[in-house]
């Protein structure tokens, strides 16, 4: 998810999904499920991808070949360290934004919830 907070792009949406789910290959309907982009665009941003050495071809299963990210990519460990940065800052922000609560609401619960009022 850090990357395409970051850059809000096809490339860094497939990324983000091949990075978070590492551990398999994938093929291009795969990713599209998985990182919400379109086929035609995952085609068109595959090619670059592998060609920079940040993603592999793997092997083909049946007509579809299959994808994986690049754990041997320097290029990759310096994007998943920033993945990881951005994910943690987007987190600390949601942590900063106070509870949208009617204080009618939080009024009612610590009077039902403080044992100094109980009945």
């Amino acid at each position: 998810m850090g990357l395409q907070h970051l850059f809000r792009n096809p490339t860094a949406k497939a990324l983000d999904f091949l990075m978070a789910y590492r551990l398999f290959d994938y093929s291009i309907k795969d990713i599209t499920g998985g990182s919400g982009v379109s086929f035609r665009t995952i085609q068109r941003v595959l090619p670059s991808l592998v060609k920079n050495g940040l993603v592999l071809k793997t092997r083909r299963e049946g007509r579809a070949q299959m994808y994986m990210i690049n754990f041997n990519s320097p290029v990759v460990k310096k994007l998943e360290d920033l993945a990881m940065t951005a994910d943690l800052q987007y987190a600390r922000s949601l942590a900063r934004k106070p509870a949208a609560v009617k204080p009618d609401i939080t009024r009612e619960l610590l009077r039902q919830f403080n044992p100094l009022t109980a009945h």
